[in-house]
């Protein structure tokens, strides 16, 4: 019972993994697509893509805040 349940954990994705998956479909698929379709359409697309771009700004910053270290104050 305890081994099947330990090699059915170790055949599931973690959160981790998962993650890096759906940054790669954004980053390299996403985003691609609609830059090009922005350039095709920009009056159908334009809002679109601007309304993307400024979410990943915005949750960039929001990691960059995490990354930094506190200062001591003394």
């Amino acid at each position: 019972m305890y081994e099947e349940e330990k090699a059915k954990k170790g055949a599931q994705i973690n959160a981790t993994e998962i993650k890096k998956g759906i940054v790669n479909i954004i980053n390299n698929k996403l985003v691609a697509y609609l830059r090009a379709m922005s350039m095709v359409d920009e009056t159908t697309y334009g809002d679109l893509t601007r309304t993307f771009a400024q979410m990943i700004e915005d949750n960039n910053e929001v990691v960059k805040k995490r990354r930094k270290k506190p200062e001591t104050v003394e």
